[in-house]
């Protein structure tokens, strides 16, 4: 696994509890604060793409996403995304790979595109 996944300050393990999957392990990652640099989430994913676990469109659709993460839709909301990465290992040996999106509404600023007041002190 350390080959494929950069050293990171945040993983999160998803350990299932049921008995038959007693040998898969669930890694998730670029979970925690979106200060994880978009080179290494887009190292791993076209690791993953090469792997043969991503398609490579989709890898282009994560792309648009994390490139333009704040939309404002028609009734002025603005509209933020954001997505992390699990990996899905059983055995010991990484199977299968995913894409977690998430779409959060966020507040506008009141004063966002406007000049700060002039506070009058000189």
């Amino acid at each position: 696994m350390g080959e494929l996944v950069p050293l990171q300050d945040h993983v999160q393990l998803n350990l299932p509890l049921e008995p038959r999957a007693a040998r898969r392990l669930e890694v998730e990652l670029f979970a925690g604060r979106v200060r994880d640099s978009r080179r290494e989430r887009f190292e791993l994913l076209e690791r993953l793409a090469a792997c043969g676990l991503a398609a490579r469109d989709k890898v282009r659709i994560l792309r648009g996403i994390h490139e333009l993460p704040l939309s404002e839709l028609a009734n002025g909301t603005l509209l933020g995304a954001n997505f992390y990465i699990k990996l899905c290992f059983d055995e010991g040996e990484l199977r299968e790979a995913k894409a977690y999106l998430g779409f959060m509404p966020k507040v506008r600023p009141a004063l966002m595109g406007h000049a700060f007041p002039h506070s009058g002190a000189s």
